[in-house]
């Protein structure tokens, strides 16, 4: 079944916003990131479906376990900035019907109260990673890499990590992926401790599902008051105010012009790949003559 909460909150189809929400009998909610021709980029349409899906999921008592993975080869290549600098300036705080999309996306995942599995079925990006520390399982395929490209782009952390990464994985390696922007494998991911587990990229939906299933066989209830402990009110009120401050020193560094500098040499460097892939496409494609 399509949560038609989401729908409606999406402004369209599922298809429309690059987000499809299903929800089992068995009581599973599984949100796709569904733009594989984009790499499962996130713009400022996807981040409201994927905030109105999640907070669906949320109020939805039938809810047992809320999943979140990707279409096709990738998991998310994180923020859309490709589409053009003023459209992620929008999604860091400029234009008054954007500015709180991201920061209200990372307080869903905050304050999700069933359990939030992520299924990172290939290469994440951005957000797509620093929003995994806040989900209670991480599932990774052997496919999956980890990437935050904030200082490269001019940008600083977000989704909480710049407080969550080094709790989890030490100062040392959280400056790694943060600052030097390294990326890891799935294997260095689950050694730092953002990743649960990793599957074999052959196998990794059938084993996900095993984890999963063995999650539905708890009580709903036990879970949601077990979660409410293991994260309390007074670390959710932490993590709010880190995502706060965290939001307010991204919408400052998206209006700096290193930051525009950056952003737009990366969106050139990306055309000029797309064009020598296409060039490379139309002469593998043309004809050879007759002798």
């Amino acid at each position: 079944r399509i949560l038609p909460a989401t729908m409606s909150a999406a402004g369209g189809s599922d298809d429309d916003s690059g987000v499809l929400v299903a929800l089992g009998d068995d009581g599973v909610c599984k949100i796709t990131l569904n733009r594989p021709k984009r790499f499962n980029a996130l713009g400022p349409v996807q981040y409201k479906a994927l905030l109105a899906a999640l907070r669906a999921a949320a109020r939805d008592e039938r809810v047992r376990v809320t999943v979140i993975t990707g279409a096709g080869a990738y998991y998310s290549s994180g923020n859309d900035v490709t589409a053009s600098l003023d459209t992620a300036r929008d999604v860091g705080g400029s234009d008054a019907d954007q500015q709180h999309v991201v920061r209200d996306l990372v307080d869903a995942f905050i304050d999700h109260p069933t359990v939030l599995v992520a299924a990172v079925n290939g290469p994440a990006f951005g957000i797509a990673v620093t929003t995994l520390a806040l989900c209670d399982f991480v599932y990774a395929s052997t496919a999956a890499t980890f990437t935050t490209p904030f200082a490269s782009l001019g940008l600083t952390p977000e989704g909480c990590s710049s407080v969550l990464f080094v709790r989890l994985m030490g100062a040392a390696r959280a400056n790694r992926l943060l600052l030097a922007n390294e990326t890891f494998d799935a294997r260095t991911a689950h050694e730092c401790g953002l990743v649960s587990d990793v599957f074999d990229a052959a196998q990794f939906d059938a084993l996900v599902a095993v984890r999963v299933a063995r999650l539905l066989r708890m009580k709903r209830t036990a879970l949601v008051d077990a979660k409410r402990l293991m994260r309390d009110d007074a670390q959710r009120a932490e993590l709010r105010a880190v995502n706060r401050r965290e939001f307010a020193l991204l919408g400052e560094r998206y209006a700096h012009d290193e930051t525009r500098e950056a952003v737009l040499d990366f969106m050139q460097r990306k055309h000029a790949a797309r064009e020598r892939r296409e060039r490379e496409r139309t002469t593998h494609q043309w004809p050879r003559a007759r002798l």
